[in-house]
């Protein structure tokens, strides 16, 4: 295989002449259970429905049980036939009417150009009623490598993503963005801080700032995450104190 996107799980056939992977060709942010031969050949796409499926074969090949979710919807159990074009069956129904209540955000999914050309997918938290003083933040995931902008709940950030929501309600701008070296878009990208980090995946952040400052007129920008989220706040804070106000370093990595 090769593109951009990447196997993310392999699984071998009974007979030892099919392989099963998930993987995202179609959108990074899409992940999609697919058969093909061991010999090689054209990937065959057994599922459809558009967001995150974490999918676990039956032992005798027949069906698949799916996780499936979207970005503002809980995980639910799916069940369908091992063939392409075959309808899926929801088995629970997990979510709560008092969740339901709630107009939980589905941030559109898009991509700026950061200083070097690239491609950085991000998607942004708009308030309904912005704050006079146009205050933004920027979450920044953690792991350097982990993917968190995708059409799927965040099975690592559901409390970020529930904090976001309050901050886009009380006025804030909300942005987060898959910097350089996160995961789910090919080995470049995945390499693209080795022995520098701080490095493009900062910078990527305070293009980010750019883009909130053209199109929405953002005035003081927070910054705040975990682990190497926490990281990356602090180099933030110390090497771009001109382009970041404030910051909430969580649990971050440091000497």
């Amino acid at each position: 295989t090769s593109s951009k996107w990447e196997v993310q799980t392999l699984d071998l056939s009974n007979d030892k002449k099919t392989f099963y992977f998930t993987a995202n060709m179609d959108h990074p942010g899409v992940t999609d259970y697919y058969r093909i031969p061991v010999t090689g050949g054209t990937p065959v796409k057994l599922t459809s429905m558009k967001g995150g499926k974490a999918v676990t074969l039956s032992p005798d090949e027949k069906w698949l049980a799916i996780e499936y979710s979207t970005e503002n919807t809980l995980p639910e159990l799916y069940l369908k036939p091992n063939k392409p074009g075959a309808n899926p069956v929801q088995l629970t129904h997990s979510m709560t009417a008092e969740f339901k209540s709630y107009p939980w955000c589905a941030p559109e999914i898009f991509t700026f150009k950061n200083r070097y050309g690239s491609d950085v997918y991000a998607r942004v938290y708009e308030p309904k009623n912005p704050d006079p003083t146009k205050p933004a933040v920027i979450f920044v995931h953690g792991a350097g490598y982990l993917q968190n902008i995708t059409y799927s709940w965040s099975e690592h950030y559901f409390r970020e993503y529930m904090f976001n929501n309050m901050l886009a309600d009380n006025g804030y701008y909300v942005m987060d963005i898959d910097y350089t070296a996160s995961a789910g878009y090919g080995r470049d990208w995945r390499t693209g801080i080795y022995r520098h980090m701080g490095g493009k995946d900062l910078s990527d952040h305070v293009d980010a700032v750019k883009y909130l400052r053209e199109k929405y007129g953002v005035k003081k920008v927070g910054i705040y995450g975990g682990s190497y989220g926490g990281f990356m706040t602090l180099m933030a804070l110390f090497t771009e104190p001109d382009v970041f106000t404030s910051g909430g370093a969580i649990r971050s990595v440091t000497d």
